[in-house]
């Protein structure tokens, strides 16, 4: 009987294949596991912000100048903002309106009453004390409208309307009080004024000679 020819054992040759390492690279692979992964995963992640920022994020130049021009808009608005601002030096109150009308509180004195001793910081001020009737004199609102009458200046100052008794001599504007017409033209934005010869003016006088 002839023996079989003893074929030798197959041998696998293996080819190196791009989705699978060769035997070293396996046992390299094995040992630094965890690290390829996390290297794998960060340089997909990379690539991926990398193709996708253009579409994700606008121009840094476009941002860079809204930005900028947010700023400047800001900006201006706190300038104009701080220009249209005043401090009273007196008491450190801040304003943006009625400043005059703040001032008063800090004036002297130096009006006095048509019927009392009392010190007032406008003509206004004390008029408005003499309708409230809290002068001794006992003066009162009604005091106050017919001695405006019988005022020979009070063609100037007297209104035609219903609602209102008097008006300013210059500009018009109707008031229900005398001691809102003086805090006009004390304050206000018109011409008229108190001096000597002026309507107001001699009303003042008139009615100090008479309470």
């Amino acid at each position: 009987m002839i023996p079989r020819s003893i074929k030798p054992p197959r041998t696998s040759i293996l080819k190196p294949s791009p989705f699978r390492p060769s035997l070293g690279q396996q046992t390299t692979w094995v040992h630094n596991k965890s690290t390829s992964v996390a290297d794998v995963k960060d340089d997909f992640l990379l690539r991926l912000l990398e193709s996708s920022i253009s579409e994700i994020l606008p121009d840094t130049t476009s941002v860079i100048s809204a930005v900028s021009e947010t700023m400047k808009t800001r900006m201006t608005s706190m300038t104009t903002s701080k220009k249209s601002t005043t401090f009273c030096v007196d008491c450190d109150e801040q304003f943006t309106s009625n400043r005059d009308n703040h001032k008063i509180t800090h004036a002297a004195k130096d009006i006095e009453c048509a019927g009392c001793y009392r010190l007032f910081v406008s003509n206004s001020a004390m008029v408005l004390h003499l309708e409230a009737g809290t002068c001794p004199s006992e003066a009162d609102n009604q005091t106050v409208h017919e001695l405006a009458f019988e005022c020979r200046q009070s063609q100037y100052y007297y209104c035609d309307d219903p609602e209102y008794d008097y008006e300013c001599p210059t500009c018009e504007t109707p008031f229900r009080y005398m001691s809102g017409l003086l805090q006009h033209v004390e304050n206000g934005p018109c011409d008229e004024d108190l001096s000597w010869h002026s309507p107001l003016a001699i009303f003042l006088r008139f009615i100090r000679a008479r309470i």
